[in-house]
C-alpha cells in the first residue's frame, strides 16, 4: 500500500506541475520545477502580523 501512495503522490505532483505551467507559462517555465526564488515568493504565506486585523472580521 505504501508504494501505491508514493505512485499516486508522484502522479499528483506531476499533474500539478503541468497545470501550473499551463496557467503561468511565462513564470519559471521548466526551471527547477518550482524551486526557484520566484516560486518560493509566490507560495509564501504573509507574516502573521499582516493577518491580525482579519482576525476580528472572521469567526475563529
Amino acid at each position: 500500500m505504501e508504494i501505491e501512495n508514493i505512485v499516486a503522490n508522484t502522479v499528483y505532483i506531476k499533474a500539478r506541475e503541468i497545470n501550473l505551467m499551463m496557467m503561468f507559462p511565462l513564470i519559471g517555465g521548466g526551471q527547477k520545477k518550482g524551486k526557484s526564488k520566484k516560486w518560493k515568493n509566490y507560495l509564501q504565506f504573509p507574516h502573521y502580523t499582516e493577518c491580525l486585523p482579519l482576525r476580528s472580521e472572521i469567526d475563529v
